[in-house]
């Protein structure tokens, strides 16, 4: 927002540079960006509508620099009249028109002011007052429309002037629209109304978009010699909607969505409608409408010396607090009815959309005060700080899978149906038809980045994510849905992890899941697996100490694309189960190992866990490891370690070992032991 400094001026006295200003309502919470001339150009924070004035940012001006605020001038002298009890009101003017005004809506529509401005003379505004306009970033159409566009600016209550001869049957009619109903508003454009629109109408058809824009049909014109002005309080959703499907955001609308100052509905009014007639030599009536469906009070917040300072870190005490907060117009200050300690603050109504709490009372007294005056101090732990053991587990996971030299990836839990399935969860209002379900699976979305690398030439692909998918109960490891529970009303989530690489075979992939699983449990074993989507005989399931299962791995099935990637998939949670997350501590081996290697030919159907099974179970306790380390079509070979823990193996030991494995494997397998 512009903020012309000679306007500024008028509400405020300012001693200091332009510059000094601009960073003592930067530090204040008002970011002022580069001064354009003698223009402040202010970004005003969404939860600020207030500062959407030049009065708003005179407020701010004043408590920052501690002065005095000037109220707008206001020529308008005449007695009013006021009826804020019935919904129907009649204004009388000079005897050229009578107005009755209805409010329908008093849920969208709280309040409505009007008055009328009789035997105006449409023409150009005065010098001064297009050159403020311009200065604020608005453009001058004529003296009438000019006249509420610098009430607007001045007091960020927005008006509107219809051209009273132009309206219907002589009536306002403020209702929700009708179906069908249309209108064609200002800038031209014709605007089909929803039955939830807030319209100003004649008794009938539509004349302006409440709180948005005009219509063209009661346009102020060179014709135009008496004019309706109107003021309101408009309920800010429904403005909010109003803006949204009519594809239009005004100056109006703008302040309508934030909350305007109730109070301020009034005093834009009557300085409007002096302005108006000063501007074209028409007369103001002396009645004006003012319906309201309520009065609206000052909110009381309590504020607390204690919260102040715990929050601030640092003592501030209340009468100092008190001070800033009447700099800033909160009024009805007293000692709260609890004692000391506490202060009983009255909100103006011009912060009400924004204050609700004592923490925002709180940051009030902050930053006028000055963060740069909260000294910096070290967080004091409320008691023993103990790393959560699933965050340690994820953590170490990490660790490990990025030594391993795989890069960590984080893709979207929004798929598309086609790569979940019937069952997958449904979001009620998707983003797009693509992202429209939770994932069921992890390994779809990893593929979809790997086939992204390859496309652009990234040949080498190693990625792993930790991530949640979504299952219906009648997934869940359970089978079954809980009593009470109708289907679908629960969604089981799991934390899964998953890899994939390009560039890796079977036996690399297993050494990543076998230095993985060894670093984070103690007893686990390999079996086959049936997933359809693994190659048959480059895959295995890892089941651990309980009989759980606890993940797969291989390379994937020839039919599936990208062809040849390897891929692993964990259960976090199965995983956690079997953990030893703490430090191990094995002592180094006093006596050494004696290793021999054992080739063999194996028949068809024989698993490479079959025979590692076999040769612990016959070599005994003192087969201290067992590694395959070669195949050639159906050759194996593997390089069994012995190691007695309390004595030194002599070769007759050994020996006699090792022809007892040989004999269990050609004997249970039927394999045949090269020589």
């Amino acid at each position: 927002m512009k903020i012309p400094l000679e306007w500024l001026k008028d509400l405020v006295e300012v001693k200091m540079r332009p510059q000094e200003l601009q960073a003592r309502l930067t530090m204040a919470g008002l970011e002022v960006g580069a001064l354009e001339g003698e223009v402040l150009d202010i970004d005003v924070l969404p939860n600020r509508g207030d500062c959407l004035s030049i009065l708003g940012v005179a407020r701010e001006v004043s408590a920052v620099t501690n002065t005095k605020l000037k109220k707008p001038a206001n020529k308008f002298a005449v007695k009013s009249k006021r009826d804020g009890s019935t919904e129907l009101a009649e204004v009388f003017s000079l005897g050229l028109h009578k107005m009755s005004i209805e409010v329908k809506d008093k849920e969208l529509c709280p309040r409505y002011m009007a008055r009328m401005i009789e035997k105006v003379s449409v023409g150009e505004s005065p010098e001064w007052l297009k050159k403020r306009l311009v200065l604020a970033g608005l453009r001058p159409i004529n003296n009438i429309v000019d006249a509420t566009n610098y009430v607007l600016m001045e007091l960020g209550q927005p008006l509107h002037a219809f051209d009273a001869g132009k309206i219907g049957g002589q009536k306002i009619v403020v209702r929700r629209a009708k179906p069908g109903e249309k209108i064609i508003t200002l800038d031209g454009m014709e605007h089909k109304l929803g039955k939830d629109t807030l319209a100003i109408a004649d008794d009938q058809r539509p004349i302006a978009l409440a709180g948005v824009m005009g219509g063209a049909n009661t346009e102020v014109s060179a014709s135009t010699t008496s004019v309706l002005l109107e003021s309101a309080y408009f309920d800010p959703t429904s403005i909010n909607k109003t803006s949204k499907a009519a594809k239009l955001r005004t100056e109006a609308s703008i302040r309508f969505e934030k909350g305007v100052d109730w109070e301020r509905v009034e005093q834009a009014l009557d300085r409007a409608a002096a302005l108006i007639a000063e501007l074209s030599g028409g007369k103001v009536t002396g009645y004006k409408v003012d319906i309201k469906s309520r009065d609206r009070k000052p909110k009381i917040l309590e504020l607390r010396q204690e919260r102040l300072n715990r929050v601030l870190g640092t003592t501030v005490p209340l009468s100092e607090a008190a001070k800033i907060l009447v700099r800033l117009g909160f009024t009805r200050l007293r000692q709260g009815s609890g004692g000391q300690g506490k202060l009983k603050v009255g909100v103006p109504l011009w912060r009400a959309g924004d204050i609700e709490r004592e923490i925002d009372l709180i940051e009030e007294v902050a930053r006028l005060r000055g963060y740069d005056r909260i000294p910096t101090t070290l967080p004091r732990p409320a008691g023993e700080v103990r790393e959560d053991r699933k965050y340690a587990f994820l953590k170490k996971i990490k660790e490990i899978l990025v030594g391993c030299g795989l890069y960590e990836a984080q893709t979207f839990t929004l798929v598309d149906p086609q790569m979940a399935g019937e069952e997958a969860v449904k979001l009620a209002n998707p983003m797009a038809p693509e992202e429209s379900v939770l994932r069921t699976e992890m390994l779809p979305s990893l593929l979809r980045a790997v086939s992204y690398n390859l496309r652009r030439q990234v040949e080498d692909v190693k990625l792993f994510e930790i991530g949640k998918v979504f299952l219906e109960p009648r997934r869940s490891a359970a089978g079954s849905i809980p009593a009470g529970k109708p289907r679908g009303s629960l969604t089981e989530e799991r934390l899964i992890l998953a890899g994939a690489s390009t560039n890796l075979d079977f036996l690399g992939l297993k050494g990543i899941v076998e230095n993985l699983l060894n670093e984070l449990t103690s007893d686990w074993k390999l079996e086959s697996t049936a997933k359809r989507e693994y190659h048959p005989g480059q895959s295995a399931a890892v089941i651990g100490k309980s009989g759980k299962l606890l993940g797969t791995f291989g390379r994937l099935h020839p039919e599936l694309k990208p062809e040849g990637v390897l891929v692993f998939e964990f259960d976090i949670d199965a995983l956690l189960g079997e953990a030893q997350i703490g430090k191990r501590y094995k002592p180094l081996p006093k006596y050494p190992k004696v290793e021999r290697d054992l080739a063999m030919f194996v028949p068809p159907g024989v698993t490479s866990g079959q025979i590692i099974l076999i040769i612990r179970q016959a070599g005994g306790n003192i087969v201290e490891e067992v590694r395959l380390f070669d195949i050639f079509k159906n050759s194996q070979a593997y390089r069994i370690s012995f190691r007695d823990p309390e004595r030194t193996l002599t070769d007759e030991v050994v020996n006699r070992a090792f022809l007892t494995i040989q004999d269990e494997l050609t004997g249970k397998l039927k394999v045949q032991i090269r020589k």
